[in-house]
């Protein structure tokens, strides 16, 4: 077997063209999750300002926050595949714990927006701790707004470890070359550069979504419906998580093709 280094930009290209590729059917088994929390992040800040509506404000809230998911989303899924360290067995060893811990989580994140949903007052309530217009960004304190980053960064990393990869032939070479302990720190730096092109068009796409959500979505009533669906989608993925139906779950959408 011939182990190589692909470099940056092909490991880049090669997550970020799977997204878009037959190997998005490995990867529906989160997209759609992502998607439905991106639509649901991005109305339920849109609709809080719906009495002086401000989609840059909603929009700031959820760039935010997918930066924070492609930053915990990367470092996971590259220190799963970076078997050199011995990293990958570890987690492997404990991954029962790790996506038991990552459901709950999933499942915390959705509670919050659907209260956050159902309590539609609180934004408007947050407005008036501000103290001052010079450390706020858009509507929200710069200090609460900001907390949507590490929120992402731990949803990010949830997703990776509930994540059961399929193997495309880059990540192969990547997981093959990372293996070897001498090429340990090179391969998860390959892992992390994928792993960054895959959720980037995971954020590209998610955005794009929420963005045309909110454009085609005028009335509050509907925003606050998408916004509980939303919501009920990630109580979906945590409850298959706590199962262990979500392997199955990704099984019978490989299997609607290639069946």
């Amino acid at each position: 077997m011939i182990i190589k280094d692909v470099g940056f930009l092909i490991a880049f290209w090669g997550g970020f063209s799977s997204f878009f590729t037959l190997w998005q059917l490995c990867l529906m088994q989160i997209t759609p999750f992502f998607l439905a929390f991106a639509a649901g992040l991005y109305l339920l800040e849109d609709n809080s300002n719906s009495a002086a509506r401000n989609p840059q404000s909603a929009l700031v809230s959820l760039l935010l926050a997918c930066a924070g998911y492609i930053l915990g989303f990367s470092i996971v899924f590259a220190l799963m595949g970076t078997s050199g360290w011995g990293t990958a067995s570890y987690i492997l060893y404990n991954i029962d714990d790790f996506r038991t811990a990552a459901a709950i989580y999933i499942t915390i994140i959705a509670l919050l927006m659907a209260l956050y949903n159902f309590y539609g007052s609180l934004a408007s309530s947050l407005d008036k701790l501000r103290m001052n217009d010079d450390i706020t960004l858009f509507d929200k304190p710069i200090l609460f707004r900001i907390l949507y980053l590490p929120a992402g960064l731990l949803l990010g990393a949830s997703f990776a470890l509930a994540y059961s990869p399929c193997i495309p032939p880059v990540m192969s070479d990547i997981m093959n070359f990372a293996g070897k302990p001498n090429n340990a720190l090179r391969g998860f730096q390959l892992l992390i550069v994928y792993g960054f092109g895959v959720t980037l068009a995971f954020s590209i796409s998610g955005s794009a979504l929420a963005i045309l959500a909110g454009y085609f979505t005028e009335r509050r009533s509907v925003k606050v419906t998408i916004a509980y669906l939303s919501s009920g989608t990630l109580f979906l993925m945590a409850f298959l998580i706590f199962t262990d139906l979500m392997i199955r779950y990704k099984s019978f959408l490989v299997g609607l093709v290639l069946d």
